[in-house]
């Protein structure tokens, strides 16, 4: 379904996602939004080039990996607020992405989004010695990159693309994270119909989006769902884990000034606290890496356990082995041990600390 156009032995050109023009008709040019139906999109292994391109290149660029989705607009302000949001077959939205409508003078861009910017090189900075630090981190993911990527590129009257990796989420991160045995990259969706829902101002226009799954593929239903339901419920529990371990961070944060007290009552009780977090966020995490190659000296915690069992399973498209299995559940069950407690530290302890600093009419931590 492309269009490829060929000189005699000297080239070889192909212009693929031509679904827009199959689709062109007259009354398109008055309609204010107009969304395209996709064309089938094939459910594969790797992708498109991620990246920027350094330096000259005579080699071709990929397209992007997933789900092309063209749309137009007219006539729309600048401002004017824009969401492409893909639904499940429950109905259920998997991702959105935000944007807005860019004044006549931005020019628009194709952007592959649900891809992961390149990571900083900076080097992060040490870690505390009572666990890690709250603060932000330049080595981990900059904020306004992890805002991006559910953020649409420059959207204008006119003839928009955009692309979808066919992607869950991705687990939550916090600032400064090394993982050695896996990543946080979300699932991706199971073969199936799903919905482009776009939304332009008050105006909400639907399209199909099929996924299919790639035909060198001798995987059954089964064993998709199977390597789906594993890797959708590592990623959530790993989005948990990291959830939690920058609460105690803030925490942490919280009680810089209460363990400088001059009130010894108050310094103790602050670093008791401290304490008991510290050793439940040195079982999820590996606080002493700073660097990318520091899990070579610094054994991986729970967390990385998890995130490594993931990556493992998400080879190839196959079932989950006994073992992947067996590892996850074992790995999910110490983790939960582990927010168990926490949840007792921050429930009881986080309060009776309050209460102490109340009684000496110091503010209370948050």
């Amino acid at each position: 379904d492309a269009l490829i156009l060929a000189t005699h032995g000297r080239g070889f050109w192909m212009l693929d996602d031509i679904e827009p023009l199959r689709q062109l008709a007259p009354e398109l040019g008055s309609k204010p939004v107009h969304l395209f139906t996709s064309a089938l999109t094939w459910r594969m292994e790797g992708g498109g080039r991620r990246g920027p391109r350094r330096g000259a290149s005579l080699e071709g660029t990929n397209p992007p990996n997933g789900a092309i989705v063209d749309f137009l607009l007219r006539d729309q302000k600048p401002g004017t607020k824009v969401s492409l949001a893909f639904l499940g077959p429950d109905g259920k939205v998997i991702r959105e992405l935000k944007g807005e409508v860019q004044s006549e003078a931005a020019k628009p861009r194709e952007t592959k989004l649900g891809v992961a910017p390149p990571a900083a090189a900076a080097e992060t900075e040490a870690v505390k010695s009572e666990g890690g630090t709250a603060e932000e981190n330049p080595s981990g993911p900059p904020k306004d990159e992890e805002e991006n990527k559910d953020k649409l590129p420059d959207i204008a009257n006119g003839h928009n693309r955009v692309s979808w990796d066919l992607r869950y989420p991705d687990a939550k991160k916090f600032p400064g994270m090394i993982l050695w045995a896996g990543g946080t990259t979300g699932p991706k969706v199971l073969p199936g119909t799903y919905t482009a829902r776009l939304t332009v101002g008050d105006q909400t226009v639907t399209a199909p989006v099929e996924v299919r799954q790639e035909p060198r593929s001798t995987a059954s239903p089964a064993d998709l769902k199977a390597q789906f339901d594993l890797l959708k419920s590592a990623y959530d529990k790993l989005s948990e884990v990291n959830g939690q371990i920058a609460r105690i961070r803030d925490v942490r944060k919280s009680l810089t000034d209460y363990k400088k007290s001059d009130n010894k009552a108050i310094s103790d009780a602050a670093k008791d606290l401290d304490k008991k977090m510290t050793a439940v966020e040195e079982m999820l995490y590996q606080t002493k890496n700073k660097s990318s190659q520091d899990p070579l000296n610094y054994p991986i915690r729970l967390n990385d356990k998890l995130a490594g069992v993931a990556d493992s399973a998400a080879t190839g498209f196959y079932a989950p082995t006994a073992q992947q299995i067996a590892v996850r559940d074992e790995v999910v069950a110490q983790i939960d041990a582990q927010l168990a407690t926490l949840k007792t530290i921050l429930d009881t302890d986080l309060p009776a600390f309050n209460k102490l600093v109340r009684d000496q009419n110091v503010p209370a931590v948050r």
